[in-house]
């Protein structure tokens, strides 16, 4: 990840996140492989997050989605993992989700 987006992440205090939305971006961005079980986004509607955070309007981010088998790791075949693609993450996008806090 960027260093200008770690500064930015390492600047922000979770406990003052406003929406859902950014819950869901910062798990995304501070997990510790990169690859986020959309169970542990631990925010209502988390499928409906995802989608959000895919949309120009917070970001347009590219987030892979792959299941446990092809990331061989345990759970049953239903169970999905997502990870932001970093070649196109940038601060202004970043910013733009956290930009009320």
């Amino acid at each position: 990840m960027k260093s200008s987006v770690i500064d930015f992440l390492n600047d922000l205090n979770p406990r003052r996140f406003t929406n859902n939305t950014q819950k869901a971006l910062y798990k995304l961005l501070t997990s510790s492989d990169g690859w986020v079980k959309l169970s542990e986004l631990r925010v209502p509607s988390p499928a409906s997050r995802i989608r959000d955070l895919r949309k120009e309007k917070f970001g347009g981010f590219e987030i892979n989605c792959r299941s446990a088998a092809e990331l061989d790791k345990r759970g049953d075949q239903h169970t999905f993992y997502y990870k932001i693609n970093q070649r196109n993450l940038t601060v202004g996008k970043v910013r733009r989700v956290f930009n009320n806090q």
